[in-house]
């Protein structure tokens, strides 16, 4: 058996954090999101957003170790530096410790000295993917030869472009964005380039360009740097609705909504709703806030849609989870329960109605998915909702009961319900 340090790669994780075993000394690594293939919107990216999870074997045989990372036309970008503190606890185990460059080291759990041990190791934010493919990760030998120990396939996603109905969706995302700037340069040398993209376009300000009028490609005064811009050119608007990206230093984003605004809107939606208003005027207001829809996530979000030539829905929202949620909206003096508690007339006709919706749907599924130019791809499930009434004037566990009632594929909700959502989501904000 060789006696020669050994090392795999096991993939780049999201989350990977060493943590005691019970009440016991020993730890154990909890690994999240471990995988051999990124997916991203744009590019560069950079890998330090991820841990860099490696197995060793004899790492009591050398001190430290040098990884190389290169795409497949050789080039390097980058090298891990890795260096191992190991102490003998038996005669069969050790505690061992791994250091990347300067970074804060990352312990394990006592393992067996002729075991693998699995650690995560920290890179710098300097190691970037330019272009989507794969990345291969190579080991030094000490014959000056490298030996690949694991890849990483970088991919770019496709995305749609925005339409008025994504932009709905991404409006009623309490975490989503209003604009985002993206700044790409070199590090030799001043030459830079400053792309931006906003829910509202605006004229262009201090150098920077609308994403789509960026040029396809970067390269710097110095000649050093050269970088692929497809995916920021077609891609940089995905980031409105999903903000989350490896490099806050590169990327700035300015948030759709705030705590007070959010309370605000609130206060005038109580205030709406307790003048007694009539459908179109809740309709209205929702509609120019989709925010109060913010507990049905939605990818596509959709205003008074037409479901073939049999009705219109209030509301249809495409949600990540590839429901087709149809939302019926009445008004708020809809009567909801009779004296003994049972549901009144009112509300059972608003439920029958969506409940016939859906067997319109069912029947012509393909049809209504068609008409409404949503991939048939996006939605597996079709449900209905209906927004009625108010909390006030019925008794507490009869309107409890009403709530809870199982309707099979329709949900019921008061405009109350939405307004304590908003309340909780503007709780939730100020804690962050």
């Amino acid at each position: 058996m060789t006696s020669e340090i050994q090392v795999a790669f096991l993939g780049l994780a999201e989350r990977a954090i060493p943590v005691l075993e019970g009440e016991t000394p020993f730890k154990k690594l909890n690994i999240l999101g471990l995988k051999q293939a990124v997916v991203t919107y744009i590019l560069p990216l950079p890998l330090s957003a991820f841990k860099w999870v490696f197995a060793f074997r004899n790492i009591s045989s050398s001190p430290a170790a040098k990884l190389h990372i290169t795409n497949l036309l050789g080039e390097e970008i980058g090298c891990i530096n890795l260096q191992f503190q190991v102490q003998a606890m038996t005669g069969d185990t050790v505690d061992a410790t791994t250091t990347a460059q300067s970074s804060e080291p990352v312990r394990s759990m006592v393992v067996g000295s002729e075991g693998w041990i699995v650690l995560p190791v920290p890179v710098e934010e300097t190691l970037l993917a330019s272009s989507a493919g794969r990345y291969v990760i190579s080991m030094a030998q000490p014959n000056g030869t490298k030996e690949m120990i694991g890849a990483i396939d970088i991919l770019l996603a496709n995305v749609d472009p925005l339409t008025e109905h994504r932009i709905a969706a991404i409006r009623s995302d309490p975490h989503a964005a209003k604009a985002i700037r993206i700044q790409i340069g070199c590090k030799q040398c001043p030459s830079k380039v400053q792309a931006w993209v906003g829910l509202d376009r605006k004229p262009n300000e201090d150098g920077w360009l609308w994403y789509e009028d960026v040029p396809d490609h970067f390269v710097c005064g110095c000649g050093a740097t050269k970088i692929d811009l497809y995916g920021i050119k077609h891609n940089l608007h995905a980031l409105l609705g999903h903000p989350f990206v490896a490099n806050a230093s590169e990327i700035s984003f300015t948030p759709l909504y705030e705590a007070g605004a959010l309370e605000a809107l609130r206060q005038a939606f109580v205030r709406l709703l307790s003048s007694d208003p009539p459908e179109e005027a809740i309709q209205r207001f929702m509609q120019e806030n989709p925010i109060l829809l913010h507990q049905f996530p939605a990818e596509k979000l959709f205003f008074k849609p037409a479901i073939l030539t049999f009705f219109n829905t209030d509301f249809a929202v495409v949600t990540p989870q590839k429901e087709l949620v149809l939302i019926e909206i009445e008004n708020t003096k809809t009567r909801l329960m009779t004296k003994s508690g049972d549901e009144a007339a009112p509300l059972r006709h608003a439920l029958d109605q969506v409940r016939n919706w859906l067997h319109v749907v069912d029947e012509h599924r393909l049809a209504v998915l068609d008409s409404l130019s949503i991939d048939r791809k996006m939605v597996s499930s079709v449900r209905g909702v209906v927004i009625a009434g108010r909390d006030r004037g019925y008794d507490a566990e009869h309107l409890r009961r009403l709530k809870g009632l199982d309707r099979g594929r329709i949900g019921f909700l008061t405009f109350d319900d939405l307004a304590f959502s908003m309340a909780a989501l503007v709780a939730r904000l100020r804690n962050l």
